[in-house]
């Protein structure tokens, strides 16, 4: 979520962390799999759970403003 905070566009996260990782999806590709209303929730779930403060929901998404139906809102 920083890396698009600081100006990188959502697809180069996605590629970058496919390509280099070898993961099947990006982050912002799996937050349009599991939605932008369910991931939040998730990640209170684990905040709440382990206490660990990179769990905190990022306030960009928190507001729905990364992926899915904004992705199209903020080109």
């Amino acid at each position: 979520m920083k890396a698009h905070e600081d100006g990188a566009e959502l697809d180069v996260i996605d590629g970058a962390i496919t390509e280099h990782y070898g993961y099947p999806m990006g982050p912002f590709a799996l937050l349009d799999v599991v939605g932008n209303d369910v991931a939040p929730a998730i990640e209170e779930e684990l905040l709440a759970e382990f206490e660990h403060e990179s769990l905190t929901p990022a306030p960009l998404l928190l507001r729905g403003r990364c992926c899915g139906q904004a992705r199209s809102q903020d080109r």
